[in-house]
């Protein structure tokens, strides 16, 4: 098959059963070839066979700016071009092999079409006192951005949060700036004020509150959890709230406190640590929760496993709701009842606001995506002995 390139011909040689000399010509199978000023056949697509076919070798060809054959390449919308000139500029790409350098397309409209996530210091260096269950929430949450950023046409750079301790610097933040935006998971009380002073365009995710922030329903999510505990008939229950002033527990401890109102249930502790966790059971029955609603799945599993060594039954003698709904919730012995947390619903919504901001627009300030309940095997209804 001969083409006209231009400035050389393309002949590639394929295989016939039916003669001879395709078949001792077949090592050249699917190989571009060109003709020397001799008429010969030699190896190669290129005069400068190390040089790549660009926008002004197309322009050349067809006779037309570099900037039609850019705009034309990239479909850019407004543009008016003729449908001649338009199939001329395509036919030529093809025919001199030209391809689209992405990131070279980006740089020039300065932009990376790469955005930052910022994933705790301990997930991407993990050690033996990391927990497995928080890694894979981490681990759960940056596979949902990934997954909504190659949607967009974006591409996904892994960062690492300082250690604790450690001061986090411009240049950590910013990475030499090959970032279009960053979405944050968690953040520390430095990072924010490096990324604002930077000029990163940044949305919160999940835990990471600040100007624009997508999360989950927190509150609902936890109301939600009450009213399944108080329909299978507890009365006493307790919630594992972990610490205060973390935007996701914060907000779970208020849907919590909410139900309990709203059903008048008046025994619902509200403890912080483990060691209150085990005080708790430790109670006699009658004295102690029936049923806790934990912050997260990690907690919930930690609890169950808590319960089986005081040798109290899940669900028989506790029932335990958890919150987030990854991969261990229904891999787990019992399967846990949990409130599902919407991570690709979060990522696609967190990505939606960075484009908005990069095209000047005024997205959602705070946006809350529903969760909903799933019932599994550590809830029914409490012991009656």
């Amino acid at each position: 098959v001969i083409t006209d390139c231009g400035n050389y011909f393309s002949i590639r040689v394929y295989r016939c059963r039916k003669s001879s000399f395709c078949g001792t010509m077949s090592q050249f199978t699917g190989t571009p070839m060109r003709v020397t000023s001799s008429g010969s056949l030699a190896m190669g697509t290129m005069k400068n066979p190390g040089r790549a076919a660009t926008v002004k070798d197309i322009a050349v060809k067809v006779g037309v700016s570099k900037t039609t054959v850019a705009a034309i390449l990239r479909s850019a919308p407004g543009f008016s071009a003729s449908p001649e000139t338009r199939q001329r500029v395509l036919e030529a790409s093809v025919r001199l092999g030209y391809r689209r350098n992405a990131v070279a397309s980006s740089l020039s409209l300065g932009r990376t079409s790469t955005i930052g996530f910022f994933l705790p210091f301990e997930v991407l260096h993990p050690n033996d006192t990391t927990p497995d269950l928080t890694r894979s929430y981490s681990e759960d949450l940056f596979i949902a951005v990934f997954r909504a950023a190659t949607h967009a046409g974006l591409r996904v750079l892994a960062m690492s949060l300082p250690q604790k301790g450690e001061s986090p610097t411009i240049d950590s933040v910013t990475d030499e700036r090959r970032v279009d935006g960053v979405v944050l998971s968690s953040a520390g009380p430095t990072l924010v004020p490096l990324l604002e002073a930077a000029g990163v365009t940044w949305v919160g995710i999940g835990s990471a509150a600040g100007r624009y922030h997508v999360h989950p329903d927190n509150e609902g999510g936890a109301e939600a959890a009450v009213v399944h505990l108080v329909e299978l008939g507890h009365r006493r229950i307790a919630h594992w709230r972990g610490g205060s002033g973390i935007f996701a527990m914060d907000g779970r401890a208020t849907g919590f406190l909410t139900a309990a109102s709203r059903y008048g249930l008046t025994d619902t502790p509200l403890v912080t640590d483990y060691q209150e966790v085990v005080e708790l059971l430790r109670r006699p029955a009658g004295k102690r929760p029936t049923a806790f609603f934990a912050m997260n799945d990690y907690a919930a599993i930690l609890l169950a496993d808590v319960a089986r060594s005081l040798h109290l039954r899940v669900p028989g003698d506790i029932s335990i709701v958890g919150f987030d709904d990854g991969l261990l919730a229904a891999a787990t012995r019992p399967a846990l009842t949990t409130i599902h947390n919407p991570l690709d619903e979060q990522a696609s919504g967190a990505i939606k606001v960075l484009q908005a901001l990069w095209r000047g627009e005024e997205p959602p300030v705070h946006q809350a995506i529903p969760t909903r309940l799933v019932i599994r095997n550590t809830t029914a209804p409490p012991s009656t002995h």
